[in-house]
């Protein structure tokens, strides 16, 4: 017999011709072109092309493995007889195919398929409180966070720098900082200081 296609008996043995897209792929020649090359993922387009997929369901649609993909896994490799291979909770591939989690001078992780900053790299701070900014400030220079978040140097009567996180005050022509405090800069004015 053979459903999909025509068959005939030659010297006591049954010969199939199998229809488009039908095949013997069990070898049986007395039940025909049994396997549909357009559906049967144990035999997707040809005999013994098996759709696998590990972290998912799979079809086989028009003889080609057609794979979906569970929760955190996808098919990042574009092959899809061997379904969503990649997991997408690492930094290369994080929630999604190719997204890398890479912050800004930090160490991060992607765990659950979120890209979050573990910790600041030494003299880094993130001062923003986004992750997605990473650690944003240099606390060695920036002198609104000079050796850490919100420690601003200021002077209202020169200019200031933050080298090496401690703030460096130049004073104006009659200015001078005479409570030792380098973050509020030159906040004497010697024209008029009792």
């Amino acid at each position: 017999s053979n459903d999909n296609g025509t068959t005939r008996c030659v010297e006591s043995l049954c010969l199939p011709t199998c229809g488009e897209g039908y095949a013997d792929c069990d070898g049986d020649v007395r039940n025909g072109c049994e396997t549909d090359l357009n559906q049967s993922v144990d035999h997707c387009g040809a005999c013994g092309a098996a759709c696998t997929n590990e972290n998912g369901a799979v079809a086989c649609a028009g003889g080609i493995c057609s794979p979906s993909c569970d929760g955190l896994f996808g098919d990042c490799d574009g092959l899809p007889e061997n379904g969503c291979e990649q997991s997408l909770d690492t930094l290369d591939h994080c929630n999604g195919c190719g997204l890398l989690c890479d912050l800004l001078n930090s160490t991060e992780s992607c765990a659950g398929g979120s890209c979050a900053l573990l910790e600041c790299l030494s003299d880094f701070a993130d001062c923003d409180g986004e992750d997605a900014t990473g650690c944003e400030v240099d606390t060695r220079v920036d002198v609104n966070h000079c050796g850490g978040c919100g420690m601003a140097c200021s002077n209202d009567n020169g200019t200031t720098r933050c080298v090496e996180s401690l703030c460096l005050p130049t004073c104006g022509e009659g200015y001078a900082d005479c409570d030792g405090d380098v973050r509020n800069g030159c906040e004497t004015d010697l024209n008029q200081s009792v």
